[in-house]
């Protein structure tokens, strides 16, 4: 734990059939040492073998941890997932999704800003990781940081 990242980090895209029941009781069991929450492939299917998927890939289906698409995929809305962590936040955890911006999406800070605001307000995500922010020239990094406490959610960036 000492060594940990301070979070409780789950692929999403790495479980064949998402199984919100297993989710909690794993949160349940850790919540009390990670009060925060990474998620990460909210917006894949499984993407391993894809004769396992459920429900199955459709024909040219993108998977991944860190696919580009801002909606959260079916499987993760149908199990309930928002729903639940809704109540995580309400009762005072940090859970996060995970956004990923790359050159040349987006042209300023108004693409991600809006898939902040999704995640936050769609998908009920307090605590958003932003994965290679820095690679991109969007405006200094006190714009993200001032645009995320005036919306009322915690980004996380990592500069590379």
């Amino acid at each position: 734990m000492v060594q940990s990242e301070g979070m409780y980090s789950i692929g999403l895209e790495n479980m064949p059939a998402f199984n919100l029941s297993s989710l909690n009781a794993s949160w349940q069991r850790w919540k009390h040492i990670y009060p925060r929450m990474q998620m990460w492939g909210q917006m894949s299917n499984w993407c391993g073998d894809p004769k396992r998927a459920v429900p199955p890939l459709k024909p040219g289906e993108v998977v991944g941890c860190c696919t580009l698409e801002q909606d959260m995929h079916e499987r993760y809305i149908s199990g309930g997932l928002p729903d639940w962590v809704d109540e995580q936040v309400k009762d005072g955890y940090m859970i996060g999704y995970y956004a990923r911006p790359v050159s040349p999406m987006i042209t300023n800070l108004t693409w991600i800003k809006n898939w902040m605001a999704k995640l936050q307000n769609n998908y009920h995500g307090n605590a958003q990781y932003v994965d290679t922010f820095g690679r991109v020239q969007e405006g200094s990094p006190s714009q993200a940081f001032e645009t995320a406490l005036r919306n009322s959610y915690l980004l996380v960036i990592v500069f590379v």
